[in-house]
């Protein structure tokens, strides 16, 4: 991820990207100054989702507007609290057999360091949750089997979800949801026509393997948090 991306002026979305995380690198501190803004109602029509957006799409970066000053009394100390951006993180862990990994500790790392000092465990239905920074990337480990065993590590990349309009968004969120399309990206394959297939069979739709817009919908029903 580049370490800056400069204002007043037009960005292309490159891989990897959400609007977090372009507001993250712009220099803002809520990311729907960009996302608002008047300049970019086409990209917002085009990217309803500002966690998943279409590579390739410009989206206009405004110019830092000044805050107004605050008003302190002399002689005596007051405390400020910087806002910082936070991400929205929502897994959830299952098995083969759809059965929950219910009550199983979990830490959170970012750039080689644990997130927080508090003990953290999935919910009754075996889901992660809550703010994080945003990142490019964290790891997530899981103790699976138990508090003394070794956990399972996982790299969470927090840009690479595509939109589910195009085929490698229909893939990630197979993929994610257990249904495997190999190394296949962005093309249908035999692997991912065979996901296709598995998935429109356990939700009730015809097992044609093909993408249309009630697996479109159903998938992201099951994947995205809405």
């Amino acid at each position: 991820m580049a370490s800056s991306i400069p204002r007043n002026q037009w960005h292309t979305v490159v891989a990897g990207e959400n609007i977090l995380l372009i507001a993250k690198q712009a220099g803002f501190r809520n990311w729907q100054t960009i996302f608002e803004h008047q300049k970019n109602q086409t990209f917002r029509q085009n990217n309803p989702d500002p966690y998943s957006i279409h590579t390739g799409d410009s989206v206009w970066i405004p110019e830092k507007m000044p805050r107004p000053g605050f008003k302190c009394e002399v002689g005596k100390e007051h405390q400020f609290v910087l806002k910082t951006l936070k991400a929205s993180l929502h897994l959830v862990l299952e098995n083969d057999d759809d059965l929950s990994y219910a009550d199983r500790k979990y830490e959170i790392w970012i750039n080689g360091q644990q997130y927080g000092n508090e003990e953290r465990r999935t919910s009754g239905d075996g889901v992660v949750t809550g703010e994080i920074p945003v990142v490019p990337e964290i790891e997530l480990k899981i103790w699976f089997e138990g508090d003394a065993d070794e956990p399972t590590t996982y790299i969470v990349r927090t840009g690479d979800l595509d939109p589910i309009d195009t085929i490698a968004g229909v893939q990630d969120r197979l993929n994610n949801l257990g249904y495997d399309c190999g190394d296949e990206q962005g093309e249908i394959g035999p692997e991912t026509k065979a996901a296709l297939q598995a998935f429109q069979s356990d939700f009730g739709l015809t097992p044609t393997g093909e993408i249309d817009d009630a697996t479109r919908r159903i998938l992201q029903q099951e994947h995205d948090v809405q």
